[in-house]
Parts: structure tokens; C-alpha cells; sequence
């Protein structure tokens, strides 16, 4: 950890502030970074993921930006948040049997990027008028109910099981998530994610929630919405 905070200071310190930033790009000094990590079969991968990511995740950010000339575009943010899991899973992760889902925002002026791995969903609404919203984006539940998951892991050969306990398929490891940090005992997660990338356009009133899949289990958008 402090080896990164260092290498993130060091950075920074040479970052200087674009003066007039186009509406599509984020600028590195604006960057404000949120997580959300759900962990499962012990504590330890989401305790590493909560105390690393967000950091590890604004370095690869100032790589980015400093390679493209402090010009972070929706695209590049996308490609950072596409690989940023993989890699941190490898640097921080593969050695443990515990698991975590992972739910990252990046937000600045210009831009909101969300990436998500596991069944901790995020959803985006803009305001259209009083208490009313339009649904951005609802990230996808990486889990064995998604038929979407169903049928990538058909295709790789991955036999589900319906456990008699709860109803619910899983792995033969008793796992029900399909995309994790972690969790190296199970062979076919993947540590891919969901990305998306929103354009904020003058005047756009915004809204992101992102929970556990405790609370959507409770709570549809409609609800999420009323509050």
C-alpha cells in the first residue's frame, strides 16, 4: 500500500491541469474514484480489494493519462477499467481461496465510468423532472441466474449444479458468482468485467447507487427511485 501511495503522489506531483477540457474528456485532476466490494468464503480478498484497489486503479488511471497527454477519452477510461481487474486480481489475488465481487465508479465533471464484476449491481439514473428518472444503465448480475452467464459457461464446458439446499446452481465448489476476484479454487471465473461509460452533458442531473446484491434482492429500481 505504500508503495503505491507513494508511486500515486509522485504522479501526481507532475500533473498539471488542463485549462479547457473538451466535454468528452476526463481531466486526472477532477478523478474522484468509489468502490464497493462483497466478499464470500472469508473476509480476506475483500478486505485487500477495499484497502488496494481504489489506489491501484488511480495509478493505472495517471498511466493512462500521462501516455495520452493528460487526455483521459470514455475509450481509454474504458480500456483501463477492462484490464484494471485482471491485473489486480493477478497482483493482489490469485493466491486466495476467499472471493469478492467488485464495483468500481470513476466520476469527474465530464464523464461517469462504471465497471463491475459479481452480483453487486450498479445502477445510473438521470433526472427527467420532478421525482422522475430515466434508467442510464443497470450493471448485470454475474451470477448462475444470468442466462447470459448461463450460456458463456455452456460454451466453455461448465457443468452447473442445482443444489438441492437452496435451489440456486453452482459450481462444483458450491459457488454461485460468476465473475470474482479471488476465488482460486474455481476454475471457470472469469475476472472480466461490465464497463460503461457515460458522457455527462450540461445540465444532466445525475444519480448512481451501487449495493450489494443483499439490497437488490429487497429492492427493485422503482424502489431505489422513491428513496
Amino acid at each position: 500500500a505504500n508503495a503505491i501511495d507513494h508511486d500515486i503522489a509522485a504522479k501526481l506531483d507532475a500533473v498539471q491541469p488542463m485549462p479547457d477540457v473538451p466535454l468528452n474528456i476526463c481531466d486526472v485532476t477532477d478523478i474522484r474514484v468509489f468502490s464497493l466490494f462483497d466478499g464470500h468464503g472469508g473476509a480476506a480478498c475483500a478486505r485487500r480489494a477495499a484497502q488496494l484497489m481504489n489506489r491501484f486503479l488511480i495509478s493505472r488511471l495517471l498511466d493512462a493519462s500521462r501516455s495520452a497527454s493528460g487526455q483521459l477519452t470514455t475509450t481509454l477510461l474504458g480500456e483501463v477499467l477492462d484490464t484494471v481487474f485482471a491485473d489486480f486480481h493477478q497482483d493482489h489475488c490469485n493466491k486466495l481461496k476467499s472471493g469478492s465481487t467488485a464495483s468500481l465508479i470513476v466520476l469527474c465533471s465530464k464523464i461517469v465510468a462504471i465497471a463491475t464484476i459479481g452480483d453487486s449491481r450498479t445502477v445510473l439514473f438521470r433526472l427527467t423532472g420532478a421525482g422522475s428518472f430515466d434508467l442510464l444503465y443497470e450493471s448485470p448480475d454475474h451470477n448462475t441466474d444470468n442466462e447470459d452467464e448461463q450460456a458463456r459457461l455452456k460454451e466453455d464446458g461448465v457443468q452447473l449444479q442445482l443444489m438441492e439446499k437452496d435451489d440456486v446452481l453452482r459450481f462444483e465448489s458450491g459457488l454461485s458468482v460468476t465473475r470474482t476476484l479471488g476465488d482460486t479454487e474455481s476454475k471457470h471465473v472469469t475476472r472480466v468485467p461490465a464497463v460503461f461509460c457515460h458522457v455527462r452533458q450540461p445540465g444532466d442531473k445525475l444519480v448512481v447507487v451501487m449495493a450489494s446484491d443483499g439490497m437488490w434482492d429487497s429492492l427493485k429500481n422503482a424502489d431505489v427511485i422513491d428513496v
